[in-house]
Formats: C-alpha cells, structure tokens, sequence
C-alpha cells in the first residue's frame, strides 16, 4: 500500500514503520496542534589488544600477532520475540522516587506531553525546544512575564526559552500531586531503552483509564489473562496533553511501556503514554544489545561487522585463490581488520588482524567512507556518513572518524527516478543538516493509523526521514525502513550525544537554529 507524504502536526514522534514484526510505516510524527512540528520530521598494531564488547574471538596466525579475543554476543541479542505470558525484559527497570536533583534554583516541573519552550514569552513565538513530562528544569534569574496564550507566567527558563506555566501542563510546585504520582513512569533518557517495548500482531484495545477499561475486563475476566503478579498502580486524572488519545493500537504498530499490574483478573500493561493495554494481546520485545564500535586506542577502521549467523571465513592458499575455512563469525560480532583487501574477480578479500582469516566484502559490512576526501570538506565539527546499500554509518569529528556502525535504511533503497521517496520507501542521497532531536517521538503512519510509540533518540534531517532508534527490529546492515535511517538502542543514544545542536540539560527536544551554535552534517549515498 502507498503512503501518502501529507503529514499532521502532533508532537510524539516521527512516524516510521520498520520492523521484524510490525510492517513499516513512514517516518513521520504524528501532530497536537503546531505546523511547526513538520520540522520535528514528518540512524600500535603490535602490542596487545584490547577486548572489544561484541568483537569476534578468531584463530591466532602463525606466527602470532595480536589477537582479537572478545565474548561472542549473547543469544537475547538476536532480539527474537518473547511471548506476552513470559516474564517481560530486564531492562530496563522502572525506578521510583524522583528524578536527581538539578542545581540549586529554582525549577519548573513538566507534566505533560510537548511542553513547548518558545523563544519569547507568547505562544506567537517560534517553539526552540520542548519538556516532557517529569522534566524539571532551572529557571533563569529574570522575573516570569505575562504574554499571549498562557493562563499564568511565562517561565524564562535555563539555557534560554520560556514556557507556560498553567498548572495543567506545568507547575512551579514539585510537590504538585499529579506530578508526584506519574513521575515514577516517565521515560528513563538515561537508559538506551527510556522504556520496555512491545507489538501488535492484531488490532488491541487500549484504555485512558482503569474505570474506562472495567466493563472490557471484565466481560474478559479468565481469557487470556497473562497476569503480572502484581497490582496495577492507581493513576490520577491525566494532565492535558499526556495522552495520545486513541483507543486502540492497531495490527504492525509497536509502542512503549513504563510497568504492568494486574485489574479486573486481567494482566495490563502501562503504556508510555499512561494509558492501559491488555498484557496478552500483545507480544514484549526484549532489548536489542548490538552496538557499534567507538574508533580509541587500537579500535580503527576498517571493521567488519556480521550480520548473519555463522557467516564464513576464509583462507589465502595463494595470490588470487582462497577457501572456506572451518571458522565462522557470529551474528553482531566485528573483527579488525588490515589493508590492503585482495581483489578476485568483484570480490574484495580482507585479512582479519591477527589471524590468517580473511573475510569477503559480500558477507560483511565494512565502512568504507568517502568523507572528507570527496564532498563538502571538513566545515563543521560533527559530520555523519550513511551508506544505503552498504547499511553503514561513520561518525566523524572534524576529519577523524571516531564511531562505525551498522544501520538500516529504506526498504526501496536509494531514490527511485520520477518517484517520491515515500511511494517507494526509499531513503534520500545527499547533504542535510540535523534540524531537531527528540529523546523519544511517536511516528505514525501517514497511510493509515500505524503508530510506533515514544521511539528513542530522533534526529530528523531531511523533511520526514531521521536517524533514530529501532526497537522493534534489530536486522541492522539490511534494507528495513520505510526512508528513515534505523539504528539500535545503544547506537542511537550515542549519536544522540555525538551530534549537535545538543539538548539542553532536562529539555527533551531541541530545534537548530544558527543563533544559538553549530548542527551536524548527514551525508547520505548509496
């Protein structure tokens, strides 16, 4: 089915459907109430070497060098499904208590969804940020000022911006009640995963509240009751705007969760929004651990990572001529590699550092950038390089490169000629600039009522494509997406950290905007 490129303004993430369960939607957010959310979006060689998280153990050579001897990556991290009567993952856990205290200061507290910062105190202002709820931020030393469209103060708050302090969707008050008792839910940003995740293989009920569920629960009491164990928290009235309002999930879509409790003999799920899911009707997902590697010390390119089990090895016999050798390399796994490669025919052989293994460029993806000896030249601080086809990403800063990667991009690959990108879930070529990042956003599906829920550590580069975070998946190095750049949990929030503009502490969004410093360059190719 196509999907359309027209878009509605609503702030909880850009929509894009790609995953091992769920079909694709696009990479689009859905919209509260702003236009100006189409830009929030519409992924010594001698000396011993260090173990690396995921790195392959590989034969020594003869005579020995250096070896590469690291864990292979864990079974869990194939990401398969786990079945909604199972216990639901580790990680990560619901903490309670308050968020850390800031600075000494004064502070406001958010409690809804897209608390906008503006760079004026009225709601004409241009948005430059955004709170979520549980964010508590320090106000700067001016006085609060009155302005158009807020019922209270305006807030000068800390780096810059003011917010809208109403009472409903912010409060001066950390003791406010409703603040006090959603707080133990909100998204854990210090985590890869700011939740624990599931999917939807058919369309499921979800609920604002538990008296809004009653009836449901128990006609159903007894079937399929996949029960927790433990009681569901009692939730107070909602503040505006915290809830995506919808009654139902429908079929392919993925979203988040914050805990689980058992109402009515029915096990549930609390979703990121604080609204209530049945437990059964649902599959959990267990966080993917796959990681890029971070370019220090004796780590550099070029690396081959594997994204296939038991991908094969090879030996050199002699110039020109090699053989499957007995080895192989797991799933996720990377191993070092030296150069030159050895060319046969269109296959390009590279020998594993410290080993007589070699691996084939076909079975593998190894980062090859062209940055900076082809392109615009080194102007920025932080450039990132995607490869299409390739299915892999190079961070640099300045011209050294200092993080590789495996990604996902668009089933459809590059551009198709005369065709929107959309229409062929094809991910754009070219230069573009990070023009906002979103700690988590719901992307919806601008075909149909698809949603991906609070998806992790957006950046959106190029109308409704960024690079983000894909819990749903973790096939990183295959075509995916329906456009966006696709990454893992734990690569997504090191790129979030990597790339400019940065979030201010406690924001949760930030837009670029020249005046206020420097943005990440993305250059895409095939």
């Amino acid at each position: 089915m196509r999907r359309s490129t027209r878009r509605r303004d609503f702030i909880s993430e850009p929509p894009s459907t790609e995953a091992r369960r769920p079909s694709p939607p696009l990479c689009r957010l859905p919209g509260a109430a702003l236009g100006a959310l189409f830009l929030l979006t519409a992924c010594d060689r001698g000396a011993k070497q260090e173990a690396l998280p995921g790195a392959v153990e590989v034969p020594p050579a003869e005579p020995p060098r250096a070896s590469l001897e690291v864990p292979r990556p864990s079974p869990e991290s194939k990401g398969t499904a786990q079945s909604a009567t199972e216990a639901p993952p580790d990680a990560p856990k619901r903490q309670d208590g308050p968020a850390p205290p800031d600075a000494a200061g004064r502070r406001l507290f958010a409690k809804s969804r897209n608390v906008w910062i503006r760079s004026e105190p009225s709601y004409r202002a241009q948005w430059i940020g955004a709170l979520a709820w549980g964010n508590a931020v320090r106000l700067r030393s001016e006085e609060p000022k009155s302005g158009p469209g807020c019922a209270g103060p305006w807030a000068p708050v800390e780096p810059r911006g003011w917010v809208c302090i109403d009472g409903e969707r912010a409060t001066f008050d950390e003791d406010d009640p409703v603040y006090q008792k959603i707080l133990p839910y909100r998204a854990r940003v210090e985590s890869p995963w700011p939740h624990r995740y599931a999917v939807t293989t058919k369309d499921v009920r979800r609920f604002e509240s538990l008296e809004h569920a009653r009836p449901f629960l128990e006609a159903r009491r007894g079937r399929d009751a996949a029960l927790t164990g433990t009681l569901a928290p009692e939730l107070p009235p909602l503040p505006k705007g915290l809830s995506e309002r919808r009654d139902r999930i429908v079929a392919r879509s993925a979203f988040a969760y914050a805990d689980q409790g058992d109402a009515f003999g029915i096990g549930l799920l609390l979703a990121g929004d604080l609204s209530w899911v049945p437990r059964g009707d649902v599959t959990l997902v267990p966080p993917s651990e796959f990681q890029g590697v971070e370019l220090v010390g004796e780590k550099r390119l070029p690396i081959a990572f594997f994204r296939r089990d038991e991908t094969p090895a090879y030996r050199r016999l002699a110039p020109g001529e090699f053989e499957r050798a007995p080895h192989t390399f797991p799933r996720h796994g990377h191993v070092l590699l030296d150069e030159p490669p050895e060319s046969v025919g269109r296959t390009r052989y590279y020998r594993v550092t410290g080993s007589d293994l070699w691996v084939s460029h076909r079975e593998a993806v190894i980062a090859e950038p062209e940055f900076p000896q082809k392109g615009p030249g080194v102007d920025r601080d932080t450039t990132v390089e995607i490869s299409i086809l390739g299915g892999w990403l190079v961070a640099f800063r300045k011209d050294r490169p200092v993080y590789v990667t495996m990604i996902s991009a668009g089933r459809g690959g590059g551009p198709v000629p005369g065709r929107e990108l959309v229409s062929t879930a094809s991910t754009p070529v070219g230069r573009f600039e990070i023009s906002s990042k979103l700690k988590t956003a719901t992307m919806e599906s601008s075909g149909g009522p698809i949603i991906h829920g609070d998806v992790p550590w957006t950046q959106n580069f190029s109308g409704p494509h960024a690079i983000h975070t894909a819990y749903w998946h973790d096939d990183f190095g295959d075509l995916k997406s329906a456009g966006c750049v696709n990454v893992s949990p734990k690569d997504g929030k090191w790129l979030f950290e990597f790339t400019e503009p940065q979030v201010p502490e406690n924001w949760h969004a930030v837009r670029y905007l020249s005046r206020y410093g420097g943005t990440t360059r993305v250059i895409l190719h095939e």
